[in-house]
């Protein structure tokens, strides 16, 4: 073979392996991500479904020792009613948020090809990374945080003034797309303005000035939730 056509069968060589390593078909780390998600998604589910049946067994028989205990029994049980109906409400949101959950990564799953070339790769790997940090479900739980500012100010999650505010913001910001959508802002940022608040004597006098009057405006309307659900609790057992 004369060297002109060896430099061309090399050519043609390099070139053949080229286009096989580009074809080479890999398993998508997208696909596998979505598939382990929904396995998880659907444990958490079950989960919550075993939380409600053992709530609302227990709201059942709060209702039962109401209406057929003592009148101290009653007092107990009365104040028992609305937690138990709180928790059975949270539980169920939470199976609705997950159910939705659900729902989107199936219909993602079925989107997108379960194989790929490996020089696709780099780009699933980071979809994947980008769902983990920014995913359409992705929320934060906020009835399990604190409020990192006013702890860092008062030295402790469990003052009077911050379960204030959390009871305000289960009540009515976590009610509605504009109250979430600020929570979830809030608990993005203030992790970082909490550690120069804790820092700082001053701050925290400073902060804790500026949350008083927010305080004293959100606690009418605390009481008046707390007291609208008693009402609402109250009035369901006495229908039954």
């Amino acid at each position: 073979m004369s060297t002109r056509g060896r430099i061309l069968f090399t050519l043609i060589t390099c070139l053949c392996v080229l286009t096989s390593l580009h074809a080479e078909q890999v398993l998508n780390p997208y696909n596998e991500f979505l598939i382990r998600h929904i396995d998880n998604v659907k444990v958490r589910i079950r989960e919550l479904e075993a939380e409600l049946a053992k709530t609302q067994a227990l709201l059942e028989e709060a209702k039962y020792h109401y209406e057929t205990g003592s009148d101290t029994d009653k007092a107990a049980y009365w104040l028992l009613l609305p937690g138990f109906s709180g928790t059975i409400i949270e539980i169920n949101s939470q199976i609705a948020s997950k159910k939705e959950e659900l729902s989107w990564c199936q219909r993602e799953l079925e989107a997108v090809p379960s194989s790929i070339d490996r020089s696709e790769l780099s780009f699933w790997q980071e979809k994947v990374s980008g769902v983990q940090q920014a995913s359409p479900w992705r929320k934060l739980n906020p009835g399990a945080q604190s409020c990192f500012i006013a702890t860092a100010a008062y030295g402790s999650p469990n003052v009077p003034e911050i379960e204030i505010l959390r009871e305000f913001r289960d009540a009515y910001l976590l009610s509605n797309p504009v109250g979430e959508a600020f929570v979830y802002a809030y608990y993005v940022y203030s992790p970082f303005i909490a550690k120069v608040i804790a820092k700082s004597r001053i701050l925290k006098r400073v902060t804790i000035l500026m949350i008083a009057p927010v305080v004293t405006a959100v606690t009418p309307l605390v009481i008046l939730s707390k007291t609208m659900m008693y009402n609402s609790v109250n009035e369901a057992v006495e229908g039954n």
